[in-house]
């Protein structure tokens, strides 16, 4: 995630920036494998299950894939939530009201190199619909995935982050980063493995809203020889991280 002086981007920024980072992105975030920029148009045929070449291990075994948390659900949480209850969206807020309401951040705020915030705020505990009890999800060193991609050659929108907020389902965390994180980054972000998605799971072709889910994203591959490219990768989304940063502060 690339932070600014006062912390995460705003949503307004955030979409203002979409077109770089989720489309067609500027120069600045262009991360390769081979140095060209030349565009790939997908076939219509996604590639059978383990079938890429050159595949040395998954994003499976080099981390571990968890959805963010569920805030509402009929008849949910302690106590069960109530019609009334989630229309009124009654654990968020818009300032932090208690020691137990965090940053709140949803799919949309989840972008390319960097995450939006909407300025809400969520209670968090057993009230929740799905919490996630565990905490690493919210506070440690992690990438978040947008669950709905965006269109070729820039699918996946993905950011490293260590600030605490919550996130919800609509965005998926990546965490105990086995593999060097930013290396991890570069490569979600890539045109490689958009070109990879788009093969895989052949899901761009819908009408309504392509998504993704966290088996899906586990399976993503690391490419074999990504040891020897790897401190150059990550060096190059750590460039684009800065150059983010210094954009919105």
């Amino acid at each position: 995630m690339v932070e600014s002086r006062k912390g995460i981007l705003g949503r307004d920024e955030a979409r203002a920036s979409s077109k770089d980072h989720g489309g067609e992105p500027s120069a600045a975030s262009r991360v390769e494998m081979n140095g060209s920029t030349k565009s790939v148009e997908p076939p219509l045929t996604p590639l059978p299950a383990r079938e890429a070449r050159g595949v040395k291990k998954t994003l499976d075994n080099a981390d571990d894939v968890i959805h963010g948390l569920g805030a509402y659900g009929l008849r949910r949480g302690i106590p069960p939530q109530t019609e009334r209850m989630i229309k009124d969206r009654v654990y968020h807020a818009t300032h932090k009201a208690s020691p137990q309401h965090f940053k709140y951040v949803d799919g949309r705020d989840v972008c390319r190199y960097y995450v939006g915030w909407s300025g809400e705020y969520l209670k968090y505990g057993d009230h929740l619909r799905e919490p996630r009890r565990d905490w690493r999800l919210f506070s440690t060193n992690r990438i978040l995935v947008r669950q709905i991609p965006s269109k070729p050659p820039y699918c996946i929108c993905a950011s490293l982050t260590d600030e605490i907020f919550l996130n919800d389902r609509n965005s998926m965390n990546v965490i105990n980063l086995r593999e060097k994180p930013e290396y991890v980054l570069g490569m979600l972000n890539s045109r490689l493995v958009s070109w990879w998605f788009v093969h895989k799971f052949g899901k761009m072709q819908r009408e309504t809203f392509p998504q993704f889910k966290a088996n899906e994203l586990a399976d993503f591959p690391l490419p074999k020889n990504g040891e020897k490219h790897r401190d150059e990768i990550a060096k190059l989304a750590t460039k684009i991280r800065i150059c983010l940063a210094r954009r919105s502060s």
